[in-house]
């Protein structure tokens, strides 16, 4: 009940909480308390060989202290160093971007490991809706 309160009240949004809540039902999930860059950096101490990591973000970024923030960009950075195609590791984060006019838009970006690649795949409203995909060749 707590968590549909916090969802706009929209036939459609209900939906989606509905199926989200019917899959956490079938999957466990352990959640941790800790803050994301500690949680990170045990995480991300070794590569994982036969294994890719995907870490991945939504509009969270600015909850979190800017001196942690900084310091999970570092972990990623040095994670994807020791990346291999063996134990590649993605960072796909959607956080909001500063406009030239004073508003924000909201980014969906990629960055792979080996290479620490960034793309931009998609920008969105703050709400997640409409997506605008950037098609890439």
């Amino acid at each position: 009940v707590r968590l549909a309160s916090l969802i706009w009240a929209d036939p459609k949004r209900m939906r989606r909480l509905r199926a989200a809540l019917a899959v956490a039902e079938e999957v466990p999930a352990t959640v941790d308390a800790a803050s994301a860059d500690d949680w990170l950096a045990e995480r991300l101490a070794e590569p994982a060989p036969g294994t890719a990591t995907v870490v991945w973000h939504s509009v969270v970024r600015q909850y979190v202290d800017p001196v942690r923030w900084r310091r999970v960009g570092e972990l990623l950075r040095r994670a994807g160093d020791f990346a291999t195609v063996d134990a590649p590791l993605a960072h796909l984060a959607f956080e909001p971007d500063l406009t030239e006019d004073g508003s924000y838009t909201f980014v969906l970006r990629l960055t792979l490991w080996p290479g620490g690649r960034t793309e931009t795949l998609a920008t969105a409203g703050g709400h997640g809706t409409p997506v605008r995909w950037r098609m890439t060749a």
